[in-house]
């Protein structure tokens, strides 16, 4: 079984001072040993603004095992901008949430469980998508 990861999984992974990662390192292993461990696009853009350098983004990407999953499509672009309209649309307070969205929407679009931390951002706007979380 394929896992996408969210960008606070990679965070709590690489800092042993969060409070999620023991369960987030645990988690990872649990699923690399069920399919690959995916990283979309926008992942990997949110997780390399806490990172000195792109070689260093590399380096904690291989390190990890990591695959990337490709191009992110035009219809998963499309979902995660109508789930951002609904989002604002109900009064949803906050205007940053939108690559949240486009992380759900890549799980949704290929069907493929996300392991995060914040099920909350995910679970009214994207149904479908198995969440895997604390």
């Amino acid at each position: 079984m394929t896992t996408l990861l969210d960008t606070n999984i990679l965070v709590a992974v690489l800092n042993e001072n969060d409070p999620h990662n023991k369960w987030c390192v645990e988690q990872l292993q649990v699923q690399k040993t069920k399919g690959p461990a995916l990283i979309c696009d926008i992942v990997y853009c949110e997780f390399s603004v806490g990172m000195p350098s792109q070689a260093a983004v590399a380096a904690a990407v291989a390190g990890l095992a990591l695959e990337r999953i490709g191009r992110t499509s035009d219809e998963a672009l499309f979902l995660a901008g109508k789930a951002y309209k609904k989002y604002r649309g109900q009064g949803g307070p906050k205007s940053n949430v939108l690559p949240d969205f486009l992380i759900g929407a890549v799980a949704e679009v290929n069907d493929i469980p996300l392991l995060t931390t914040n099920p909350n951002d995910y679970k009214n706007y994207f149904p479908n998508v198995q969440m895997i979380f604390p």
